[in-house]
């Protein structure tokens, strides 16, 4: 599953015009990741992403997607999505193995061929779709 770089940024764009005219958008284009910040969300792109510590709303897609310590919502697509130490939003993930581990406060969703959420869950839906699916916590 790809999905295009230039797609995403183009969506990073749009919601930057529409939503944060007064916000200074921050872009990182290097080799083959690039990520654009508006306001507290991220919106990234790129083979292999490893994020940590954002407030807002991760937006991410790619090869492999870690994700560390989100206190936002995240949502990630890839060969190898991972939300680590939970998130205080919810989260939806996309990808052949996903892994969710953690504290969560929001709704989870995950799709995949191999589901693992290792998780405290503490309040929303979890909805999980895949052929092999492990639910701890």
């Amino acid at each position: 599953m790809t999905i295009p770089k230039h797609l995403l940024l183009l969506v990073a764009a749009t919601v930057s015009a529409l939503f944060a005219v007064h916000a200074q958008a921050q872009i990182w284009d290097e080799g083959d990741e690039s990520v654009v910040r508006v306001g507290e969300e991220v919106f990234a792109a790129g083979d292999t992403l490893s994020l940590s510590g954002n407030s807002g709303l991760t937006w991410a897609a790619g090869n492999t997607v870690v994700v560390e310590e989100p206190s936002g919502g995240v949502v990630a697509a890839g060969n190898v999505v991972k939300v680590l130490k939970g998130a205080d939003g919810p989260i939806i993930a996309a990808g052949s193995d996903v892994s969710v581990e953690g504290a969560v406060s929001g709704s989870i969703y995950a799709a995949g061929q191999d589901v693992e959420l290792d998780v405290d869950h503490r309040g929303g839906t979890v909805l999980a779709a895949g052929s092999n699916i492990g639910f701890m916590g």
